[in-house]
């Protein structure tokens, strides 16, 4: 009995060897394991400035104000933290015919600025502990001169005919900020840049008292034509 369990065994390996090396699995031979494939988990993403920033809206207006006072503001109604604060003598008028987000805000933070030669830069700093990073505001030198005061508002009246630089900011109700820098670019000084902010809907024009006057009074006539051509409500 021994003898005949003995030829019927090499019986089957002899034949599972000329069926090929797969065969072996068949005659009492477990598949090899397959390796378990490994995943790498990704990289946390880094946050942006527009993912940090507060998203709440604020008033953004000023009457001959020291520097200190715009600094201030950021801080209280958005949470920022302006660092590099140049002693300036310079007074702020300004006033946002509508509230502004944060990004508005440091926007027009760094038009207010750049006639003082400076500008405003938004960054994102991470605490020494590693904890969630936040956004600050800095402010360095610009190539920007001479140093202007800057004003704000839409009456030519308020606007004196003279030879003083200065920087306005022109709040528009009906018109677009776009075809209206266009429209008075022909009474300005070749060498004006005007800023065009659309989501605050104002222009920012530095320019001599005169031009500047000449633009507003431009922009009060389009203003007025606007608003007459305008459809009207109809009533139910």
């Amino acid at each position: 009995m021994n003898v005949r369990i003995s030829i019927f065994t090499a019986a089957a390996f002899f034949a599972a060897a000329a069926m090929g090396p797969g065969a072996f699995a068949q005659v009492g031979t477990a598949p090899a394991a397959t390796p378990a494939a490994t995943t790498t988990a990704p990289a946390p993403t880094k946050p942006t400035i527009a993912e940090l920033l507060p998203t709440n809206k604020a008033p953004f207006a000023f009457s001959d104000a020291p520097l200190s006072d715009v600094v201030a503001a950021l801080g209280k109604n958005y949470g920022l933290n302006v660092v590099d604060v140049p002693q300036v003598k310079d007074r702020v008028t300004f006033r946002s015919p509508k509230d502004l987000s944060a990004q508005q805000a440091i926007d027009l933070f760094s038009a207010i600025l750049q006639p003082m030669g400076y500008v405003a830069v938004a960054e994102i700093e991470t605490p020494p502990d590693n904890s969630r990073p936040h956004v600050r505001v800095r402010i360095s030198e610009s190539a920007i001169s001479p140093k202007v005061k800057v004003f704000s508002g839409s009456d030519p009246q308020q606007v004196p005919l003279g030879d003083e630089v200065r920087t306005q900011v022109i709040p528009l109700k009906l018109l677009d900020p776009q075809k209206a820098r266009d429209l008075i670019t022909p009474v300005l000084d070749r060498q004006t840049n005007v800023t065009v902010d659309p989501s605050g809907n104002t222009l920012t024009v530095t320019d001599t008292e005169s031009h500047i006057h000449m633009a507003l009074t431009l922009i009060l006539v389009l203003e007025k034509q606007a608003a007459e051509t305008r459809p009207s409500a109809t009533k139910p």
